[in-house]
């Protein structure tokens, strides 16, 4: 690992600015699964701190589940210990888990492998909300309000509705028409975010042995939930314009299922084009095929316009369209919701229940208080103002301290951009540098399938929880770091 220092002159203890250190580096794909780990004395001597502060954090992520201590061997980080060849019969200092299912294993090594959770607000962690701006007291105010019902309504307490509390799916329905999404509160149903929609989604509608087409890149999630099913994953590419149909037509014309994110394309950022929208639906048609519309941020259009969806165009109710709360309010709520055609609502609702009987009425009960009294709109706006701004500042710090080895994409919507490093880069190498150094840069590749190849020299960076001056600062380190190891990279490229 390259050289870092830990600030004693901070309020954090030492053992825990190191516990970060290492998290960040592990979440990053820096510190890949079953990789050797340096001695704590090693990591002592580059980090500038005593051994016992190593070996607390070392305690602390071994506790965790993080790291692997293997008697003899040495500290691995959690996942495949046998592939750094740790000799036969070494005792593990670990939880020994009971012999898994075939599928129980598939989806540990796709989580490992494609998380792209980042425990700690580090430049430039992507997919996290602007916490800091959030109307906290709004919603503290209309907690109290729902909190009160609950006093003069007892029965609120029991178990809820499985399809959702029914004033929130109404306020949904209400914007969603508004937007041109053909559905009544009866098509909404609430999940516990998008993951649990795209899982009840898939376990519904795929056989083992069916084929989806997933973007690739794309989100790994469905491809776990896919791969759990037994379903066959056909990997269609995208470019500028989304997903590019006529690939998954050649490869797979008898798909049952299409994911596709057309508002903002995860993780390249494109938009798909209104033709290919239309050759999506006459596929889908033509195939008696189901389209998942994944509209995770489709909300958060920095020029405040509305993108037309897929399931508006769709006069033949193929479409199963997936939002997110969690995006455009906070993480931890969990909430989102699926509209599903009228002939799926049934057997979607008996299906999410086998994940999990209803959401939490309290938090279903507060954001149907806030989308009604107007504040979750005003929000919006509030949000698609600051990630523009955020946006603009992330593009021109990044032409200003990270050319020629970096040039971003334009993007349209959403709290991360992505981009292209000069010819002879590669993203990985780049992310394991950049988390030694407390960054996060996200290499595309973390999204692929069986084009990994072609992304091998693109990243992407979050920008929705920094103000401009961590921007300013995360960039000039990022360009720092470029300048020192790549100078040569940047000479030939000119």
């Amino acid at each position: 690992m390259d050289r870092i220092i830990a600030d004693s002159g901070g309020g954090e203890p030492l053992h825990r600015q190191v516990y970060r250190r290492l998290v960040t580096a592990i979440a990053s794909g820096a510190l890949a699964p079953g990789c050797k780990v340096p001695s704590s004395r090693e990591l002592a001597r580059e980090m500038n701190v005593s051994r016992n502060t190593v070996v607390l954090a070392f305690e602390q992520l071994i506790t965790e589940g993080h790291l692997v201590a293997v008697t003899g061997s040495g500290t691995f980080v959690a996942g495949s210990v046998s592939a750094v060849g740790v000799p036969a019969g070494a005792a593990v200092d670990t939880f020994h888990a009971p012999d898994m299912s075939r599928v129980t294993a598939q989806i540990a090594r796709m989580s490992a492998e494609n998380s792209a959770h980042v425990p700690v607000a580090a430049p430039f962690r992507p997919f996290f909300p602007a916490l800091k701006d959030f109307p906290l007291p709004i919603w503290q105010r209309i907690g109290n309000d729902v909190y009160r019902r609950l006093l003069r309504h007892s029965d609120l307490m029991g178990e809820n509705d499985p399809a959702g509390h029914l004033p929130l799916r109404e306020e949904i329905a209400r914007q969603m028409i508004l937007r041109g999404v053909r559905c009544t509160a009866h098509n909404v149903i609430i999940v516990d975010g998008t993951q649990q929609g795209v899982d009840t989604a898939c376990r519904l509608l795929l056989h083992a042995g069916d084929a989806i087409w997933c973007e690739d890149p794309g989100y790994p999630g469905v491809r776990t939930s896919a791969d759990a099913i037994g379903a066959r994953i056909v990997d269609v590419p995208v470019d500028s314009a989304g997903m590019m149909v006529q690939h998954g037509i050649a490869d797979a014309p008898g798909a049952r299922v299409a994911y596709v994110t057309p508002g903002n394309q995860l993780p390249i950022g494109a938009v798909m084009t209104t033709e290919r929208r239309a050759e999506l639906l006459a596929w889908a048609r033509a195939a008696d095929a189901w389209i998942i519309e994944d509209g995770y941020d489709s909300d958060l259009r920095f020029d405040g316009t509305v993108s037309t969806t897929i399931q508006a165009l769709d006069g033949n109710q193929r479409v199963i369209y997936l939002n997110t709360f969690t995006k455009t309010l906070f993480p931890a709520l969990r909430l989102g919701y699926a509209i599903v055609p009228d002939a799926l609502v049934q057997a979607f609702v008996r299906m999410r229940q086998v994940g999990s009987r209803f959401s939490p009425f309290m938090s279903q009960a507060v954001v149907a208080e806030f989308l009604r009294r107007g504040h979750f709109a005003r929000h919006l706006r509030n949000m698609r103002a600051l990630y523009g701004h955020r946006h603009e500042v992330l593009q021109a710090q990044a032409a200003r301290h990270a050319a020629p080895w970096l040039r971003l994409r334009p993007a349209v919507s959403g709290m991360q951009a992505s981009g292209r490093l000069c010819p002879g880069l590669d993203a990985q190498d780049l992310a394991a540098l950049a988390a030694a150094h407390g960054l996060v840069v996200t290499p595309v590749t973390r999204f692929s399938g069986t084009h990994a190849r072609d992304y091998a020299d693109q990243v992407m960076l979050g920008f929705g929880e920094f103000d401009d001056r961590t921007l300013e600062s995360g960039m000039q380190a990022l360009g720092r770091l470029l300048s020192s190891r790549y100078s040569a990279c940047a000479r030939a490229s000119k």
